[in-house]
């Protein structure tokens, strides 16, 4: 095909559209013109791409969108409207991944059908009368010849962050909702490397020129250069106008992250050998090398991260939709989309994060009647918040509804023979919540098409477990649930301690460890047959590296070392022979077998070019084993 070599920019851009189309449907406010206005653009520019490439299965869904959102123009993007929209977002996108694979995407008549079928029922409405949403002319900044406000803001030329100047300006007039675009744009503000002596925003049409100019002297630094009407030219005026983005294949971005780590070896050789401890101008060769990997690193990582709301906009139009088919009035929340993961992690991110709304909606959150009879507003609450914090990002699915109950896995639990009646009784409430996560394991007492088989919470346990996360629940009957994600930046470049059992070396990731402790073999507990050490006057159970690993033991010495592992606040001894280092390391992903054995979560290469197998102390021990 002659614009095969055009595949990449497609793909790229289609996708870009398709995110930021789910974006503005889940931004609500079906009134919204400009909002609308957006959606048409996105669609418009995908059926232009689809019909240049000879894709013209998805030019003609796109079309029939178009229709779609040009009578919204008119009359307001209804609910069934943003179903429909979010519906064949989804297929196309669906075309998009088969195209990539190397298949032909094919016609959706039935689902082109149901679109020209909302057209024509609001056609038929129209005509008998309706009262259009909004009229097309009222919709300020949507038509040629509206104008909007253009304002220039001075940052001082002593300020020592101009760039946070910047931001700040940004943030009073997001807060407001008036800032359409700016100039440079908030993400390059956000990437930092800039100093900007100026702020150029663009204001949303109707905004107030008062409102502003206030938001703005509240920053100090800065001051109002000036305030000006533009006009807009069109319907995709009011759309951002921010520079073409640049998109780098996922592939590219990958070799990238693997050269990086193939100098960072080079480097670890380098600094290890003799002449780099004697040679004063070869040292500090390696010290320059060493900043420039470790930056080049930092680089890559950066280009690496993707914002979250990749996976989380859509989530509101999901609780909408999941809710109206279970008759229940529920609003979701979505705070911190712009929180960036790695993109490996964001792809696994999506099915996990599906489960736990999915359950929110069918199994936490009541229906009104419910949540009257219980004291509670009508409408359900979810919400889903991502912040920079611990590890690297941590992410919470909470909802207001009825909570887990406890009496009910402790049922379910006895009945699938898990455990028995006496044992059941005496489970905590940590306890009960690890059993949910269990495969095949659930309380609900019906199946329904949306939950309830069995499945879903062993699935979001591994794979946050598989992105080197952890995750934990509370819960408060009657009250609601919360599932908190800890998730690693990530998963490339790892703190580590390095250390030894039986003569063999292994690293442990610094995340896991709390503390490292040398005591006396007289120091050593036992209780019950089991061996126990004191720590910071609590006594925790203890394990060996190398009988876990089932390798001879080394000759018992006068002193004991003890890596003290944390795990949901529960801790573990895990006794090596000897800790040699803490070290940067790159970690691998292990090969077929050694992939299937749990307890490893990579290997790296020290210095000397020797490998090194990268623990997964939790999973290695169990976590039983924690106390």
């Amino acid at each position: 095909m002659g614009n095969e070599k055009y595949r990449d920019l497609f793909l790229g851009e289609t996708r870009a559209h398709l995110d930021d189309a789910l974006k503005a449907l889940a931004a609500g406010g079906g009134g919204d013109a400009l909002r609308v206005d957006d959606l048409f653009r996105h669609f418009h520019s995908i059926k232009g791409m689809a019909a240049s490439m000879g894709l013209g299965a998805i030019a003609s869904l796109a079309h029939a969108v178009e229709d779609i959102l040009s009578d919204a123009r008119r009359w307001g993007l209804k609910p069934e409207w943003s179903f429909l929209v979010q519906e064949t977002a989804d297929r196309i996108s669906a075309m998009v991944d088969m195209y990539e694979a190397g298949g032909a995407p094919e016609d959706d008549a039935a689902l082109e059908a149901r679109l020209k079928a909302a057209c024509s029922a609001r056609a038929e409405a129209g005509a008998r009368g309706a009262t259009p949403a909004t009229a097309p002319d009222a919709a300020p900044g949507a038509s040629a010849g509206s104008t909007a406000l253009v304002v220039r803001v001075d940052i001082d030329a002593a300020s020592k962050m101009p760039a946070t100047r910047a931001f700040m300006v940004l943030k009073k007039l997001h807060s407001l909702g008036i800032a359409c675009a700016s100039e440079p744009s908030e993400a390059e503000l956000r990437a930092g490397g800039t100093r900007p002596s100026s702020l150029v925003v663009r204001l949303a049409p109707g905004a107030r020129r008062e409102d502003a100019v206030e938001a703005i002297n509240g920053v100090p630094e800065v001051a109002v250069a000036s305030v000006e009407s533009h006009e807009m030219t069109g319907p995709a005026a009011a759309a951002r106008r921010s520079k073409l983005p640049a998109r780098v294949s996922p592939e590219i971005l990958d070799r990238l992250q693997e050269q990086a780590g193939e100098l960072f070896i080079i480097h670890r050789e380098l600094a290890s050998a003799p002449p780099a401890r004697e040679d004063l101008r070869l040292r500090e060769a390696v010290g320059a090398l060493h900043r420039a990997v470790r930056d080049l690193h930092e680089t890559v990582t950066c280009a690496r991260l993707v914002p979250l709301d990749l996976v989380t906009a859509r989530i509101p139009l999901r609780v909408r939709e999941l809710a109206l088919k279970l008759g229940k009035d529920i609003e979701a929340e979505v705070r911190g989309g712009d929180v960036g993961l790695d993109r490996s992690h964001v792809e696994k991110l999506e099915a996990p994060l599906q489960h736990l709304v999915r359950n929110a909606v069918d199994h936490g959150i009541e229906t009104p009647h419910e949540r009257i009879l219980a004291g509670k507003p009508p409408r359900g609450t979810i919400a889903v918040t991502a912040a920079r914090g611990g590890r690297g990002v941590k992410i919470e699915i909470r909802d207001d509804g009825r909570g887990l109950d406890h009496e009910r896995i402790r049922e379910a639990a006895v009945a699938r023979g898990i455990v028995g009646p006496d044992r059941a009784l005496t489970l905590g409430q940590q306890d009960l919540y690890d059993l949910i996560c269990l495969p095949g394991f659930s309380t609900a007492r019906e199946v329904s098409a949306i939950s309830g088989r069995g499945v879903g919470m062993d699935v979001v346990k591994q794979a946050v477990s598989d992105m080197g996360g952890e995750m934990s629940i509370t819960s408060t009957p009657g009250l609601g649930t919360t599932f908190t994600l800890d998730l690693p930046v990530s998963m490339v470049q790892l703190h580590a301690m390095i250390v030894g059992a039986s003569g063999g070396e292994y690293a442990v990731p610094a995340a896991n460890i709390a503390e490292v402790v040398e005591l006396s073999r007289g120091e050593m507990l036992v209780e019950g047959g089991r061996p126990f050490i004191r720590w910071r006057g609590v006594a925790i159970p203890v394990r060996s590296l190398s009988e876990i690993l089932s390798v001879q033991a080394a000759p018992p010495e006068a002193v004991f070392r003890f890596l003290v592992i944390e795990f949901k606040g529960k801790h573990l001894g895990l006794r090596v022979d000897r800790v040699d280092a803490e070290a940067e390391i790159v970690m691998r992903p292990l090969g077929v077998p050694l992939n299937l054995v749990s307890g490893f979560a990579g290997y790296s290469i020290l210095g000397g070019g020797h490998p090194v197998l990268i623990l997964d102390p939790i999973k290695l021990a169990g976590a039983t084993a924690f106390a």
